[in-house]
């Protein structure tokens, strides 16, 4: 060009600049940033060597038929820009997240001119994906601040992109952001709630408008739809932050004026009332229960419904909605375990028919804590003081998730072995133990030892001695199971093996006796251990007098004599520790039993006549004095009280007269 001055004098500069800009647009069209960046560039410092201002009209184009100065500089900084954003997905990949933040910001402050739009060959992240890089940028950076600050942004955006899109594709692109924003928003919240303080009143009430109007989308579609138009609930979720944190402004603006002296009486007026973040949890599971969505986005919802309404029942036992939470608190474990499993029991349920979740080991503790006894039952109380068959199956779908590292399993076998007489020291109990660990082994111990399913009773008693060795009540429960077994066995007409019958025996006396150590003020625990040491002694007092017949070894007959004498022994000082835990005013007022199984102790210990006969006269007063009834006949199915008791000992006493 510089050569044609003298052809073109005049309308040179013009020329040039003309040439320069459709040279610069059509490198832009091919996707050649580089190439339009530098002749920009050049045709700007052309420009800025003219002293006058300039300014050209082309006037066969309809768009960016305006070259200036201005104008060329506006163009040069979106193709810098551009060229930039070509570079952040590797900025992104190599770890560069404040290099991609900087950059990405810079598009909400300083947007791209229209033209960037058509660059067909330039490989820039549309739209959509930059915002997802900024959050994701600003979250690993930690600065949860930007990302709440941003996030807001980019949903404004992202949401008029939605609204704007006339294609499903589109639509679908922008729900996919949204979804994703949100995201990166509520985890924001979830990290710092204090965070939303640090919006201005602008934006703050802008991202509740825009919350509001993403519910308004997904409650507006026709009850035939089944899918989400924006597949996520987390909109309720943010809404109650922003709600929660506008009451408690209002309650530290209040607090300040009780100080301050000021009336107070609005905020006293309301302390009996839900409050309005509280009551929307309670409508948006309504509302998205009627579409069976209350549990999508992994039940992200009801988890905080039940959190907010844990922490609320923790304070207000006395306040008029405590019933509705606890109501709600049900229904959010209903829809997200499918506990109960037989609704009808529980009547106010309602059947939303969502998918449930998985149950975790992190969310058990709140679903454990809910429905665990308010007092543990005991190894001696009432059938109905233990859990329920429905939360018998939450325990063990609660046991299924106990991490290894709270697992008792593994010091199973000790116990056992110390249980079985192989081993002389029980295995030292965890260092620290999970607060659900320590009971929930018991009280399915508790429930299968009540319903007589000694097998697993045994099995669960055993786990939970392993990390509460000094519970009496597993001890009792775990000898009772073991008693019962053999009583089973014994009257049993299979073949029996002696060995094992003996080795359990055994087994279920040691049980009793590391529960007296626990507990040797425990009148019911003497008089079960005394029964089950006169079981095993009846058993070899039989197997004795049929030697013979069974064939039995001197070696076998003299053990069995042994440990006859040791039961012996050992049965009479169960009853007389009882009877002394009677006398104590700390027994179930047995005394009656205690004399009337000592009477036969002693007989079988060949005391003398006055010994045992003064046990069963003593026996016989007791149930008198319990107003036991004397009919003339007694009726087998339905005898009056403590008749077929006194029947008996009348009859031993006379027989034992007689033998005398």
């Amino acid at each position: 060009m510089s050569v044609r001055w003298t052809v073109f004098k005049e309308r040179w500069l013009s020329v040039v600049l003309r040439s320069a800009w459709a040279e610069a647009r059509f490198a832009t069209f091919n996707g050649e940033t580089e190439a339009a960046v530098k002749i920009l560039e050049d045709t700007l410092d052309r420009i800025e060597q003219e002293s006058e201002m300039v300014r050209l009209l082309i006037t066969n184009c309809k768009m960016n038929n305006i070259i200036t100065k201005e104008v060329i500089q506006e163009q040069l900084e979106s193709l810098q820009r551009c060229q930039s954003l070509e570079e952040v997905h590797r900025l992104y990949e190599l770890g560069r997240y404040q290099a991609v933040a900087d950059l990405l910001i810079q598009t909400f402050r300083k947007p791209a001119a229209k033209g960037r739009r058509v660059q067909p060959k330039a490989n820039i992240p549309e739209r959509h994906a930059q915002l997802v890089l900024l959050q994701e940028s600003l979250w690993n950076l930690k600065d949860f601040r930007g990302c709440l600050y941003w996030g807001e942004a980019s949903l404004n955006e992202a949401l008029h992109e939605y609204l704007s899109s006339t294609t499903a594709l589109m639509k679908q692109d922008w729900s996919n952001t949204i979804v994703i924003i949100l995201s990166d928003v509520h985890r924001c919240i979830k990290q710092e709630a204090s965070l939303l303080g640090s919006l201005d009143t602008v934006k703050l009430a802008r991202l509740a408008h825009n919350i509001i109007k993403l519910i308004n989308i997904q409650m507006e579609v026709s009850d035939s739809c089944t899918d989400m138009p924006i597949p996520t609930v987390l909109p309720w979720n943010i809404l109650y932050y922003v709600l929660k944190h506008e009451e408690d402004k209002i309650h530290s603006l209040a607090a300040c004026k009780k100080v301050e002296g000021t009336a107070g009486g609005d905020c006293a007026s309301l302390s009996g009332t839900m409050p309005s973040s509280l009551m929307l949890l309670f409508t948006a599971h309504e509302y998205l229960g009627r579409r069976s969505w209350c549990t999508s986005s992994e039940g992200v919802l009801l988890f905080l419904c039940v959190d907010v309404m844990t922490g609320e029942i923790k304070k207000m036992s006395s306040h008029p909605f405590y019933e509705d939470v606890i109501m709600g608190l049900e229904q959010c474990f209903y829809c997200l375990y499918g506990h109960p499993t037989r609704r009808g029991k529980v009547k106010h349920l309602q059947e939303h028919n969502a998918t449930p979740v998985s149950l975790t080991w992190e969310r058990s503790p709140v679903v454990f804590n809910f429905f665990k006894p308010a007092v543990l039952p005991e190894f001696d109380s009432l059938k109905t003081s233990t859990v329920s068959s429905e939360l018998e199956v939450l325990l063990k779908r609660i046991v299924a998730q106990v991490p290894t590292e709270y697992d008792p399993s593994k010091l199973a076998d000790a116990v056992v072995a110390y249980i079985e007489g192989t081993s002389d020291t029980l295995p030292d109990p965890p260092e620290s133990v999970d607060p659900i660990v320590a009971i929930l082994y018991y009280l399915l111990g508790d429930y299968y030892f009540k319903n007589k399913e000694f097998v697993k009773a045994i099995r669960f008693y055993t786990l939970d001695v392993a990390v509460n060795p000094s519970r009496k009540d597993s001890w009792a429960g775990l000898a009772l199971s073991r008693s019962s077994q053999l009583e089973q066995r014994i009257n049993s007409c299979e073949p029996k093996n002696e060995g094992t019958i003996l080795r359990r025996g055994m087994s279920s006396l040691r049980c009793f006796k590391q529960a007296l150590d626990i507990d040797p003020a425990n009148a019911s625990l003497w008089i079960e251990y005394g029964s089950a040491t006169y079981m095993l002694l009846s058993h070899i007092s039989r197997q004795l007098k049929r030697s013979k017949q069974l064939g039995l070894s001197e070696e076998t007959i003299a053990s069995h004599e042994t440990k006859k004498i040791e039961y012996l022994s050992l049965a009479k000082k169960c009853y007389e520790c009882a009877n002394q835990c009677e006398a104590d005013g700390i027994g179930n007022n047995e005394m009656w039993l205690n004399h009337y199984l000592l009477g036969k102790i002693t007989h079988k210990m060949k005391e003398p006549p006055a010994v045992y006969l003064n046990h069963l006269y003593l026996s016989l007063q007791y149930l008198h004095r319990m107003n036991a009834k004397y009919p003339r006949k007694i009726l087998y199915h339905s005898p009056p009280y403590l008749s077929i008791e006194s029947l008996e000992l009348y009859y031993k006493i006379h027989a034992l007269c007689f033998n005398s």
